[in-house]
């Protein structure tokens, strides 16, 4: 993800510069079009620019694949997996027991009803294993719901009713 203001620095020191900043977002969009790029000219999301599509994709494939670690009994709670949902499982204080509760119930409730919290988001996109998507987080997710990929929940009040 890359900043429209350094997009528009960049073009200044090129040697094949674009005027206008009417052209330079034409030639974006254009960009966007062909599957270069991401780029939405809308407010919300106009100030960033994901220059590796796939990048996108990776990070869908994280949050449809991740899977908690769901032990069948007792004898294989010690199991190692690659979930992003076991941060600090190893910790047996009820506090980091309690937290690992809450995004197993949140990944269960994400599979079977289609709710994805922040919270799973985080878990999935940690700081330590995906510094860029957690970094970038917000407008990744703005994105995604621009593409329709994820939808806000709607209140009563958008769809008219008291």
């Amino acid at each position: 993800v890359v900043s429209h203001s350094t997009v528009e620095n960049l073009n200044k020191e090129g040697t094949a510069r674009i005027e206008e900043s009417e052209e330079l977002d034409l030639f974006l969009r254009y960009l966007h079009e062909t599957g270069t790029i991401i780029y939405f000219n809308i407010e919300v999301l106009r100030d960033n620019i994901l220059l590796d599509p796939k990048w996108m994709i990776d990070a869908l494939k994280l949050l449809i694949n991740a899977q908690p670690n769901l032990p069948i009994n007792s004898a294989d709670s010690n199991t190692e997996s690659n979930s992003p949902a076991d941060n600090n499982t190893e910790s047996s204080s009820p506090a980091a027991s309690a937290a690992h509760s809450a995004i197993t119930q949140k990944w269960s409730d994400f599979k079977e009803k289609g709710i994805l919290t922040l919270e799973l988001v985080d878990a999935i996109w940690t700081k330590e294993k995906h510094p860029d998507l957690h970094k970038n987080k917000e407008h990744i997710l703005m994105i995604m719901e621009r593409l329709n990929v994820l939808a806000k929940p709607r209140s009563f009040n958008e769809m008219g009713e008291k």
